[in-house]
Order: structure tokens, then sequence, then C-alpha cells
């Protein structure tokens, strides 16, 4: 086609070249590389692509060279979430995770989305987490969720609609003599909440609450779990039984365990945490699949706090958590010193949650979580 075109432009140069020798020589010129640029367009562009470095590219994530590159930073889903349970060392555990350096937390302690705040949209909830680059996790945590019957379907709604992986969960638990003694003394302490004070207000002492909470509830036998069960959603009609029910953890994961599998957690023994967060941390990255960052050289006893506080290799100065933790629970000599608890309502609450305890470790497969009255 080209050789065509060519053999005409020439043939009328030739007969008309007297008259249009100066506008001949322009305009074949102009021709020949019109002609010439259309078959370097037809052949050679081709050839240019298909050796291109970037043709196998899927992504912009995954073109990353520079993950510090400030373009990068999107809003995602957590990878990771902090369920629960409350007053066992989940903002602790959230304290300490936030130095590996692949996680990026949220600014504030507790998002709540998935609990009080699902109404507010999928939106709302990117718009309290933190900005990650691709190599990054988001982690958030809200202690109330593991107890609320609706998170777990709502997560499973969320992530689906964002066409994401459900993330991974973090399970806190610790001795539920011990939690609800904390629980209970903390609602005392929140004379500003008058939520919280309602519930405790007709009780002096936390032993004359334990009395009010086990005649409502009764002691079970491993053998009537079951029937126990069946009646928590009437029992927590007296929301006083919080503080107690709080601790049956077997009834909770059950529910969980309706929408997920207990592979999707990793389950953290609190009072360890307290006692030992060095090696606690160890095993908790590794179960989340991170690099073990945080271990026992970056934690230091703080006699005057009686609790752990982090001092990492790159920091100079020691963090420990806020005054209002540990007010209840102190460390010496590696236990958990419970601060007021009377050796009467451990007793007591010991008896209770035994089969409760029982049937957790069995669901998770592991004896680290048969608290005894001893820790």
């Amino acid at each position: 086609m080209n050789n065509v075109v060519l053999g005409r432009i020439q043939s009328f140069t030739a007969e008309n070249k007297s008259l249009l020798l100066p506008f001949g020589i322009i305009l074949t010129c102009s021709l020949l590389f019109l002609a010439k640029v259309t078959e370097w367009d037809t052949f050679s562009i081709p050839n240019f692509v298909e050796e291109s470095p970037h043709k196998n590219v899927e992504t912009i994530e995954h073109q990353i060279t520079n993950v510090n590159d400030k373009k990068y930073v999107h809003k995602q889903l957590p990878g990771i979430i902090g369920i629960g349970c409350k007053k066992c060392g989940t903002g602790a555990f959230r304290q300490f995770i936030k130095y590996n350096s692949r996680i990026k937390t949220t600014n504030q302690a507790e998002t709540f989305f998935f609990d009080d705040l699902y109404k507010k949209g999928t939106d709302y909830y990117k718009s309290l987490l933190p900005d990650v680059f691709a190599n990054e996790i988001a982690y958030e945590k809200t202690a109330n969720y593991f107890t609320n019957k609706d998170v777990p379907r709502r997560i499973i709604d969320t992530y689906a609609k964002e066409m994401k992986q459900t993330p991974q969960f973090v399970l806190i638990v610790c001795d539920p003599v011990q939690r609800a003694f904390s629980d209970f003394m903390q609602a005392k302490s929140h004379r500003e909440d008058l939520k919280k004070l309602n519930l405790v207000q007709d009780f002096e002492t936390f032993d004359e609450y334990v009395d009010y909470a086990l005649r409502k509830t009764g002691v079970p036998a491993a053998d009537t779990l079951d029937d126990f069960y069946l009646r928590i959603p009437e029992l927590l009609q007296d929301q006083k039984l919080i503080f107690l029910l709080r601790g049956v953890y077997s009834y909770y994961l059950q529910h969980w365990l309706k929408t997920f599998q207990m592979k999707d957690f990793v389950c953290v023994n609190g009072d360890r945490l307290l006692t030992d967060p060095g090696r606690v941390m160890v095993t908790a990255q590794k179960q989340l699949g991170l690099d073990v960052e945080v271990g026992p050289k970056d934690f230091v006893y703080v006699p005057d706090k009686g609790f752990y506080c982090v001092r990492t290799q790159s920091m100079k100065k020691t963090f420990c958590l806020g005054h209002a933790k540990g007010n209840t629970r102190k460390v010496k000599q590696g236990v958990t010193m419970q601060i007021g608890l009377s050796a009467n309502c451990t007793k007591q609450l010991h008896k209770f949650y035994k089969p409760f305890m029982k049937h957790f470790a069995a669901l998770t497969g592991s004896d680290k979580f048969l608290f005894s009255p001893q820790h």
C-alpha cells in the first residue's frame, strides 16, 4: 500500500516538475515522512509494548518499590480486630502490638463501631481507621465486641460489601474472678457515668454484689451448661448481672463460632500478659503471622507501678499504661496480686466459673485458660 502511494507521488512530481518543483519537493518530503510514520506505528509500537517491563503489572499495590511514598497511603478495613474481653488487658495489648512496624492502630482507644455505632456506616468507620501503606495492617479493638451477639454478623456483612477478607481476632481472657472484680470496681469509680453507677449503687462492696448475683443465677453443674446458656439472655435483662456473666467466656465464644472458625482467633492469656508480657507478645505475633519485633527485651518491671512498662530498643524513655490501669491488680515476683478481693468471694466465684472455663478450654483446645484460685 505504501509503495503505490509513493509511486503515484513520484510520477505526479516528474510530469509537473517545471511548475511544482518547489512545492513538490516539500510535499514529497512530507508525504514520505508520513508514510514512514504510518509504517512505524503499524509495526514498531507493538514490539515496544511487548518488551515493556511493566507488561504483567496487576495492581498499584504490587508495583510499590518504596512503601514510604505518601501516594500509596490508603484506608482499609482492619486486618486484625481486638474483640475483648473487657478488663483482661485489651488496652495493654493494643499498646504493645503497635510497636510492631507492620501494625497501625486507631487514634481512639476503642471505636465501638460494630457495637454501638454500626448504623453510621462503613465510611464513618473508615474515617476512624489509620492510613496504612500496602505492607501495613490496620488494628482496632473494642472490648465490648465479644459480648455483643450482633457483632459477628455485622463484621461478615461489612467485609463482604467491601470485598475484603475477614480479619483475624485477638481474644484476651483472664481469670474471670479477677475480671469481675475489676469490672465492678471500675463502675464504682466512674461516678460521672450514671449508667454504670446505677448498676452498682445498690452494693457497698463487691462481696454484697457477689451474694446478689449468685442468688440470681445459681451455680451450674457441668452437665447443665447448655441449660444455663439458654437462660443467659433472660438473666441479662437484669443489667446488674453483666459483671458476673461477662466472664462466662465459653457462652460468648460458642456464639462467635457459629460465624467464624477457631483458626480465626488468637487467644491470649491476659494474666500472663500482665506477668510476662514479652513472651506473650512473641507468641501472639507469630500466631498473627507477623515478624517478631516486640519481645522480653522490650519490657521492664516498674515497682512503683506494680506492672511492666515498654522500653523498646528505639525508645529513650519508658512508656507505661495510664494511671487508671493497675488499680485492682499488681504484679509481684511474677504473680498477679488482687487488691481488695476477699478470699470468700474468690472461692465462691471460682466454683461458679469452673465448669465454664473447662468448656472454654475444650473449645480453644488449650488448657492454659484453666485459671485457678492461686492465680
